[in-house]
């Protein structure tokens, strides 16, 4: 018998940063011939370069001496590194034994009490995949649509990076007491799965996974 399963394709979900780091290592330590990650809906940032993993006394730079660095896993690559005290993990990776990701899907929330994403949320794991060189699929927006070219009423609100959601102010040019566009603003409203469609920046992201069990 194969090792990994030549026809097993496991997922784990991920919809923000914290459950990220809590499933993205099992996954990779589990046999399977495809390894992906499904960041739907996804309510947050998400970082599949720099997964929280625990940490340990690091080889320091003289006599052989530790210091307490914290350890990140780099999911899409496989390899994990040190952080801390100004030491990046890609300058002193390990080999960490472990696969990489071979597929992300991110998607927005749909049906009754849907929460909108944040248009960053998404790009910031498309740009991670293209840097990787791993297959990104953009499912749909869910239940909100960004953008600012529609009518400003009770279905619209303005969500920030980290997540809040406020209702919109009545002009396009407003954004909530005290903040810029700057401060990562988002205008979104609420129009259905259908009509808001699945285009990421006017593009359509529709990439498979390679040959079962590359990675």
């Amino acid at each position: 018998m194969r090792h990994p399963l030549p026809n097993v394709w496991l997922g784990v979900s991920t919809e923000d940063q914290e459950r990220a780091d809590e499933r993205v290592p099992a996954l990779l330590v589990t046999p399977a011939a495809v390894r992906f990650v499904s960041a739907e809906p996804l309510l947050g940032v998400v970082d599949l370069t720099s997964i929280a993993v625990s940490s340990k006394p690091a080889p320091g730079h003289f006599l052989g001496e530790k210091t307490h660095c914290a350890r990140h896993l780099d999911a899409l690559r496989g390899v994990i590194g040190w952080s801390g005290q100004g030491l990046a993990p890609s300058e002193n990776p390990e080999t960490s034994g472990l696969a990489a990701i071979d597929w992300v899907i991110v998607g927005g929330e749909s049906g009754p009490g849907a929460r909108p994403m944040h248009p960053d949320w998404a790009r910031a794991l498309r740009d991670q995949c293209m840097g990787a060189g791993v297959p990104f699929f953009f499912k749909q927006w869910g239940g909100y649509k960004p953008g600012s070219d529609f009518e400003f009423d009770a279905k619209t609100v303005c969500l920030d990076r980290a997540g809040r959601v406020v209702p919109s102010p009545a002009r396009t040019t407003d954004f909530p007491p005290g903040a810029t566009a700057g401060d990562g603003w988002s205008f979104m409203r609420r129009v259905g799965k259908t009509r808001a469609g699945r285009l990421l920046d006017g593009v359509s992201h529709d990439a498979l996974p390679g040959a079962a069990g590359a990675g």
